[in-house]
């Protein structure tokens, strides 16, 4: 991978000129997993689904593949754990850089207290955040950050920029059914070091902000529809201590959505009990997922090589959202179940 990063810094004039930057806290939360960890696709598994339900929208949310062992396996994932607190446990979970799971409670009372400090950093005052806007040309990202200071303070900062896949699918020791579904996946930084760039060192006024670019050639066998960035604020003294996070929610590519229109590839639409769908992969492979309107993933199952079947009967009536994907590709289309 390539990596380029240009900073400048700004003064007060910049105020006005990046007021995008909301002044705002968003937790950091991480987890320790491997694809060979039985707990990690067990208990560990539903453990982090309820996390992620709860704090999706509201939370930097990482995990973190370490082991060279492991499918899903990268370099920086192995970076990140060996510079946090050491622990030789998996699973394991991290808020804000420090270890917050304990072996010798429950699982409940370890997610009580996740969420607890994950609400306690959002209500606290943002020493700093930051914004972004990004573009690809070819395989090459290239991001230009601003991060603004809302409070006067002095010291050696770094940005991290990460780039994050959902929608992975790698077999996972714990679980029934093949290549299940993986999200929040780091796959690589922007840096060569996983804490990112210094962006500023010595003295900072209040509304001091910064510019940096980023610049990497893409992985192609990430899925850009499923994939979006994150960053991470750091404050370093002996050790690298977590400002702040911050990601939007936007994928670095679309899926491509097929209107019903000119739909060719599903019938009836609407629907009252079976679904059937042309598999549009001339290669056979790849995936159909049902979710509802709020996201969240009802039925997934391999592609047939030429007709599909998914039973809607026992669904509401109502709009639901119908996702092919193949190698290099996925397609979206809006299904409307109907009563009998």
């Amino acid at each position: 991978m390539k990596y380029i990063v240009l900073v400048t810094a700004f003064s007060l004039i910049a105020l006005l000129t990046f007021a995008q930057v909301e002044q705002t806290h968003m937790p950091l939360l991480i987890k320790k997993t491997a694809t060979w960890c039985p707990y990690c696709g067990g208990w560990g598994w539903d453990l982090q689904n309820d996390l992620e339900e709860r704090n999706d929208d509201i939370a930097v949310i990482v995990q973190a593949h370490p082991s060279e062992s492991c499918e899903l396996f990268d370099n920086t994932s192995k970076n990140l754990m060996d510079s946090l607190p050491v622990t030789d446990y998996y699973p394991f979970w991290f808020v804000n850089g420090e270890r917050r799971y304990d072996y010798f409670l429950s699982v409940n009372y370890n997610k009580s207290i996740i969420n607890q400090y994950i609400d306690s950093t959002r209500n606290e005052p943002p020493l700093a955040n930051c914004h972004y806007s990004f573009d690809i040309h070819n395989d090459t990202l290239d991001v230009t950050t601003t991060t603004k200071f809302f409070q006067d303070t002095s010291g050696t900062f770094y940005l991290s920029v990460w780039i994050i896949e959902s929608g992975v699918f790698a077999a996972q020791n714990g679980l029934q059914g093949e290549d299940p579904y993986h999200s929040n996946v780091l796959r690589a930084s922007m840096s060569n070091a996983v804490f990112g760039e210094q962006i500023i060192d010595g003295p900072v006024q209040i509304y001091d902000s910064i510019i940096s670019s980023f610049s990497m050639v893409l992985d192609t066998s990430w899925r850009l529809q499923n994939t979006h960035l994150a960053f991470v604020i750091w404050q370093r003294t002996e050790n690298y201590t977590y400002v702040n996070a911050f990601k939007d929610g936007k994928m670095l590519g679309k899926d491509r959505v097929v209107t019903l229109e000119n739909d060719d590839y599903i019938y009836p639409n609407p629907v009252a009990d079976k679904l059937q769908f042309v598999n549009p992969y001339d290669e056979g492979e790849g995936w159909a997922n049902l979710y509802n309107l709020n996201g969240q993933l009802l039925l997934r199952q391999k592609l047939n090589l030429f007709i599909n079947e998914v039973d809607l009967s026992d669904l509401a009536a109502g709009m639901y959202v119908l996702k092919l994907e193949g190698p290099g590709d996925s397609r979206v289309f809006k299904i409307v179940k109907r009563q009998y």
